[in-house]
């Protein structure tokens, strides 16, 4: 087996790797989403563990071995003679190496037939001079949380196994050959290794999962009658056509890998649901859909398919012909630019043009009431998850940039370039298909075109947002502060016309009379007066204080009457901010529709200026704060619009920003998060989810490599990174320096590319 690897990592195991496997055997009615977990663990006692995936069983189930020589116990990996390294992997095996005892080689390569099995396979060699004997256990330590059984022995069709119960899930385990046992607290299976110098033994194992004992035995079954030896080539066969990438950083060749890999485990077990049980991965949105397809190369045509199919099912109601018009909150516009995508990628019509009618109504259904409140024809920004924006700072409010419940009255430039983008896109697609006619987003890609051009503040270089009815930009001042239960004189003309933010705050944490109301009495900004009644029981909760805003926009306040409040509590009165800034502003440069001397503008001033979105790990999603964070999604879009606007080397800057955070989390932890703090380069929220995977498609065009199904394109330019870039893929090997960009096929000449030229090179 060893003259078989095909690369190896300088690296140890990770801390944690999950690993998949496509649905073979178990019932498809089941989940398909199960992991399993290779893992080192610092629990009592600290070992080398599969366990199964946290997320989907209750309470743990921990297998790891023991190795004794001569009274002499190895379960720590800490304490082995050579710790756990790498050696190769992909999104369902994963193949390591370590020395639990001295000149003792043991090769390990665990396996995931299907989601409810994992097998271990180890090839231990003695390299020592002198006979060996050593006992191998494998010890099962299974705890629930509120029900199940500890694993017992059993002897089940002559076959000597451990089973257990964990909640819903029995688990089996079997040693292969005439395994040696022992009861207990922690019962093992083992086996008695008589090695000679130079020898190698041969050991496997399953362990087994089902929603019953018979169809776990079932599972057990199936996997013992697999030729093991073909299972793996095939394995290694399909990973060998894999997109390959080698930098002169052996962190980012890592992360690279891992990325790709995590992506292709995140394929699998969203498509494996498709008829199935839901899982908490199966709603996913366009922006997520075209994201995870810059994940991974390739995406086979069957993926693609049906990722699109995720996607856009989501769009239908009961009726399949009727799209869903409304959605509470509803996504950011991206499922025209998906659909375009795709198309680039170089699938056929049949591939993209059976969405637009979903794609169509979703964007009509911007321009209805309830998204376009007043109907101008420039849809408001009603919830801050449209745009999906992370703020870390836990104390934000009303008075900030970041704030935004309260305020569901904003235009806003982000969302508007998003729409704008989407429709254009969707015009594009639909002159491609002589089924659908085109044409009929005319006038709404003109109006958000005016809007988005009178949005540039060129005194600040940015985008602003707008209030939805005055069509202002409003910055933050107070009002009043400290007002008292009862009617409060105010008599006060406000610098500019703007709604009324209400912030409040109970003396007594968590006593709340029944009814709190608030009425304003003034002019509002067309010069009527207003009497104004603004029940707060469903208030808005920000940082530590409790918000509403007034639906009018007041020119002047004169009274403010407190019904239900006591002495003691806080109530100010302030004009709140639509001048909020978060790196969406940048979207308009994303979209192609400024020019090049207002998109340098906005670049250099925003951008590239640490005192907004710069940072040291990448693009702040909110300027000018040490607790925001970096968001891989929203840079990539930020870093293909700088590759848009001939900007390749400030978006090689940016992927280097944030192949350091990643690799710094691969090190400590194993793991890709969901956001990335911004100055110290922190992994936070949730593990392993698309949005913290790294776009290697867009880290080729930065590159200036693209890939389609039938080629690949070489472009004109200088390769922008510190050293050269290597990609093999499909039989072909392209070295990617400086000025030149080197072509090598089997049995070919070598090409060689001068940088100022461009190149098809067919894939074969």
């Amino acid at each position: 087996m060893s003259g078989m690897n095909r690369r190896t990592w300088n690296r140890k195991l990770p801390e944690k790797f999950d690993l998949g496997g496509e649905n073979r055997f178990s019932n498809p009615a089941l989940p398909q989403d199960l992991t399993w977990t290779v893992r080192h663990s610092r629990e009592n006692p600290p070992a080398l563990v599969i366990e199964p995936g946290q997320k989907t069983s209750p309470g743990s189930f921990r297998l790891f071995p023991q190795y004794c020589e001569n009274s002499i116990l190895r379960i720590n990996p800490d304490e082995f003679d050579q710790g756990p390294e790498l050696i190769d992997f992909s999104w369902d095996w994963i193949e390591y190496l370590y020395s639990p005892l001295k000149e003792l080689e043991v090769r390990t390569l665990n396996w995931v037939p299907d989601p409810w099995v994992i097998c271990g396979e180890n090839w231990i060699t003695n390299q020592s001079n002198e006979n060996r004997e050593v006992d191998l256990d494998y010890i099962c330590l299974l705890q629930s949380q509120g029900g199940g059984s500890l694993m017992s022995l059993e002897n089940i069709n002559g076959r000597t196994v451990l089973i257990g119960q964990l909640e819903k899930q029995i688990l089996i385990f079997f040693l292969q050959g005439n395994p040696t046992s022992r009861e207990g607290p922690y019962p093992t299976l083992g086996t008695n290794l008589s090695l000679p110098p130079g020898e190698e033994r041969n050991i496997r194992w399953i362990c087994a999962r089902g929603d019953t004992k018979q169809s776990a035995l079932e599972h057990l079954e199936k996997t013992i009658q697999l030729k093991w030896s073909g299972e793996i080539s095939r394995r290694r066969i399909v990973l060998s056509g894999q997109l390959q990438i080698d930098t002169t950083n052996p962190s980012w060749n890592f992360a690279l890998a891992l990325s790709q890999k995590t992506g292709i485990l995140i394929s699998h077990q969203l498509l494996s649901q498709c008829g199935s049980k839901p899982s908490d991965r199966s709603n996913l949105t366009a922006f997520q859909a075209l994201y995870l397809l810059q994940c991974f190369i390739p995406s086979d045509p069957d993926q693609v398919a049906g990722i699109l199919e995720l996607v856009f099912k989501q769009f239908k109601t009961g009726n399949s012909n009727k799209a869903s018009v409304i959605r509470e909150v509803p996504q950011l516009p991206m499922g025209a630019e998906l659909l375009w995508q795709v198309k680039q990628s170089g699938y056929k019509k049949e591939f993209w043009n059976k969405h637009l009618a979903l794609v169509r109504e979703e964007l009509s259904a911007w321009f209805t009431v309830k998204r376009d409140q007043d109907m101008d024809g420039i849809p408001e920004l009603t919830h801050p998850d449209i745009l999906g924006l992370i703020n870390l700072d836990p104390n934000n409010s009303l008075t900030t940039e970041t704030s935004l419940n309260s305020y569901p009255y904003l235009e806003s430039p982000g969302l508007a370039a998003a729409l704008y983008n989407d429709l254009y896109r969707w015009e594009e697609l639909a002159e491609l298909d002589q089924s659908t006619s085109s044409g009929i987003f005319q006038s709404e890609l003109e109006n958000l075109l005016v809007y988005l051009q009178s949005a540039w503040n060129p005194l600040v270089a940015t985008f602003q947002d707008r209030d939805n009815i005055s069509h202002l930009s409003v910055d933050e001042f107070t009002i009043q502060n400290n007002l008292k239960s009862g009617l409060n004189i105010l008599r006060i003309d406000l610098p500019q016309a703007s709604r009324i933010g209400i912030l409040f705050r109970k003396e007594v944490i968590g006593k709340r009379p029944g009814v709190l109301k608030i009425i304003l009495h003034g002019i509002d900004w067309k010069g009527l007066y207003r009497i104004e009644e603004i029940p707060l029981g469903n208030y808005q909760r920000e940082g530590k204080n409790d918000w509403k805003v007034s639906e009018s926009i007041y020119s002047r306040l004169d009274y403010c009457l407190l019904l239900g409040f006591e002495p003691g509590d806080m109530v100010r009165l302030i004009s709140p901010s639509t001048t909020r800034e978060n790196i969406s502003l940048m979207l308009p440069l994303w979209a192609n529709i400024i020019n090049e001397d207002l998109a340098g503008n906005l670049i250099e001033k925003n951008l590239n200026n640490p005192g907004k979105y710069k940072a040291k790990f990448g693009l702040r999603s909110f300027p000018d704060g040490k607790e925001s964070g970096v968001q891989l999604p929203w840079n990539m879009l930020i870093g293909q619009a700088l590759l848009k606007f001939g900007k390749r080397e400030l978006a090689a800057e940016l992927i280097n920003k944030w192949m350091d955070a990643v690799a710094f989390n691969l090190e400590r932890s194993g793991i890709f998060y969901s956001i990335y703090a911004a100055d110290t380069g922190q992994g936070i929220g949730a593990e392993n989810p698309i949005e913290g995977l790294i776009p290697v498609v867009f880290f080729l065009q930065t590159l200036g490599i693209q890939i389609q199904q039938d080629s690949i394109l070489i472009l004109p330019g200088e390769n922008p990174f510190p050293g050269p870039v290597t990609i093999t893929y499909q039989g072909l090997t392209i070295c990617r320096e400086a000025d030149r960009t080197l072509i090598d096929r089997s049995g070919e000449t070598r090409l060689i590319i001068p940088c100022t030229e461009m190149q098809r090179i067919p894939i074969r």
